[in-house]
Parts: structure tokens; sequence; C-alpha cells
């Protein structure tokens, strides 16, 4: 449908309105326009003041949990052709399932290394991962915050299928009754709530045998269950008395559910000497210490921590050669031009005028996405400071 929008009816909706030419972008972009059209839909028949962010109809566009610009590219199509994003969805929804990272072709897996992968793979869900190319979710949560918009996960949890799901079942279903399991799945619980995000929907909540093709329930039979009193619906020697109650599984939701979560991404204020190097998307090494051979209209993105609200907020970036222009924005707004200061070369940095925020945040805490873009000049960025105004 996508293709056939802008190859025979003159792309009316302007899925290629970047000269792309993906197919599988514009089909990307079609969802994010059917959703908005929906939205439109919902407005009409309830009315504005109850369809969009928080309200009782809340749209939502589904991304990708390892490949964070199918999220981002249908918020800029969104943003660039019809308005701010906001205007016509609450949020983004992922899916982040961790599976057996190196072992999940394993033949012949002992009960340990299912759980050593599991345990493995998850930790690139977690914030300690940052916010470059490892780390997914932190990319999902700074475009999340720049444009707005919630981060919820519309299914996720473990995952022994991803690889050779028929593999090495007799160790994959002893592992869901491990102890260790119920430490691994809080771990990754906790770490989604950390970076900030909205309800995580398990998926599923039911009762399954682990398989080659499931191994996503909470439970493997409902007699597990520990709210009520089950015992009477078995024996003491039948195979379900052999199971764990309550599962590892859901014994880790409970925990978290009985536990309070603080958000832990992103950079504290307040905070000096921020590496300019650590921005969004940003690769694993550089050749340099700093920013340097910058085009114009490079952009970068930063998550800052925002714990009150209402704050104002000095940016003071650090810069290095000739003088240029460069514009500091956060959460796609407030977008102020500064001139940076002349230095002997581009590795000598002197401090360019504080930029100034207002942050007005319906929800704390939460994270504020800053941006630089580079508009002018020959200059190279080593850092920045984040600090509260005093006035």
């Amino acid at each position: 449908m996508g293709n056939d929008s802008v190859l025979n009816l003159g792309d009316p909706f302007h899925f290629n309105y970047d000269n792309v030419s993906n197919a599988y972008i514009w089909a990307n972009r079609r969802i994010a326009y059917q959703t908005k059209h929906i939205s439109d839909i919902f407005k009409q028949v309830f009315g504005e003041e109850n369809v969009g962010p928080w309200k009782h109809v809340r749209p939502i566009i589904t991304g990708q949990s390892d490949d964070p610009s199918v999220a981002m590219d249908v918020l800029d199509y969104l943003n660039r052709n019809y308005g701010i994003p906001t205007d016509f969805i609450h949020g983004i929804a992922i899916a982040p399932y961790f599976s057996l990272g190196p072992y999940k072709f394993g033949t012949n897996l002992t009960v340990d290394e299912v759980l050593d992968g599991l345990n493995t793979d998850m930790q690139r869900y977690l914030p300690e991962s940052g916010w470059g190319k490892s780390g997914p979710l932190g990319v999902h949560a700074i475009y999340g915050a720049w444009y707005n918009v919630a981060v919820h996960a519309y299914e996720g949890g473990p995952d022994t299928v991803n690889g050779c799901g028929s593999c090495s079942l007799a160790a994959k279903t002893n592992a869901t009754r491990h102890p260790r399991l119920t430490d691994i799945c809080a771990t990754f619980l906790n770490g989604w709530y950390r970076f900030g995000f909205e309800t995580f929907n398990w998926y599923s909540t039911g009762a399954a045998q682990t398989s080659q093709f499931s191994s996503f329930t909470l439970l493997e039979d409902m007699r597990q269950e520990t709210l009520i009193d089950t015992t009477h619906m078995f024996s003491p020697t039948s195979p379900v008395a052999q199971l764990p109650r309550p599962s590892p599984k859901l014994k880790a939701i409970d925990q978290i559910l009985q536990n309070s979560i603080n958000l832990t991404f992103g950079i504290p204020i307040p905070s000096r000497n921020v590496n300019a190097t650590n921005y969004m998307n940003h690769p694993p090494s550089f050749h340099y210490p700093d920013l340097r051979n910058l085009t114009i209209n490079s952009t970068f993105y930063y998550p800052i921590q925002i714990f009150e609200s209402p704050i104002q907020l000095n940016i003071t970036v650090y810069t290095g050669g000739k003088s240029g222009l460069l514009e500091g924005s956060i959460n796609n707004g407030q977008f102020t031009q500064i001139e940076t200061v002349q230095t002997e070369n581009t590795t000598i940095y002197a401090p360019s005028p504080s930029i100034r925020f207002r942050i007005n945040r319906t929800k704390v805490p939460s994270i504020a996405a800053f941006r630089l873009r580079i508009v002018q000049g020959e200059y190279s960025i080593s850092s920045f400071d984040v600090d509260l105004s005093k006035n």
C-alpha cells in the first residue's frame, strides 16, 4: 500500500517527502499516517478533549525494540508533515524480548547455560547500557522525550524460541522453573521502569508448556497461582505439585509491584564536563575525544534527568576553533542559537554563552531531551555543563 501510494498515486500522504525511496520506510510511515487518521476519527466522535496524551483515547504507534530508527522515523514523519506528534498520538510501544544470546543456537545446553544466555542478552535493555548504538532502549527514551510521547511495552520478556526453538528443550523447561529466572526477570523489569517508561505488558499471563514455539507465559499451570489456595486442586504426587509456586516469572512481577522504582537513566542536574561524544546513537568508539569535523545541520541528542518542575536550566557548551552558530533546543522546542567563542584552534575550548531553558513537565520524574544542532562554523565541541538557573 505504501508503494502504491508513492509510485502510482502521486504520494498524497508524503511517504517519500525526503526522497528516501525505501519501500520498507514507506510502509512504516503509512502505519503512522493511518494511526493519525484513526486519531482524527476518534476526535470527531469523542471530541478533541478526549483523544491524545493521557486522555481517554490514547493512540499509539508501534516500533521495534532493537531498531529505534523505526520509531524515530515515524515520529519525524508526523512532525514534518502534519505537526507535533502529540497532536495525534499518546506514545510509542515496543516489544523488548531478551533471548539466549550466545547460546540461542545451542543444541545440548545445560540449565545454567540457558540462564546465563538470558542474563547476558538482558543486559542490553538496562539503563547502564546507555544511549549509544548498544543501548536501544536508551535511544527510544531520548527520542520519545524529544517529542513528549510516552514509551510503553506492548509485550516482552524472556524468549527461548529465538534461534533454535526446538534445541535443548529440557534445559529450557527447567530454566523456566529455576529461582535464578526470578532475579533475571526482576532485573529486566526494574531496568524498564528506571528508564522512566510506562506500562510493561507481559506476554502472556496465562499458562503453557515450554516448547519450540512458546516460552512466554508466566505459568506452566494455572494452579501455580498463590493468591488463592489451589492445593486442593491437585494431589501431592501430581506433576503440578513439583512446579514452583509461584512461578519464577510471576514472583518477579510480584517483586516489582511491591517496590518503588526510581528513575536512574540520563544526565543528572547539576553535571559538569558532560562528554559531547556521549550522544544518542553514538558508535562504540571514536577517533577523537570530542566532536569535530562537523557538518551543517548535524544533530546530537542527550537525556537530562528531571526530578522537579517547573525549573529553569542553564546549559553551557564548550567549543574550540572558529566562531560560529550553534543551536540548542529541548523537547522539540525553545530553539535557541548562540555564537560560539573563537579560540586558538579546535583543541582549545572555551565556554559559549549559556543557553537557558524552561522546563514545565506534567510528569516527574522524567527525562528531557537536549539537542545540539550545527548551524554554521568550523568548530569542535568537547563537553557541556548542566545547572539549575538561579533566576
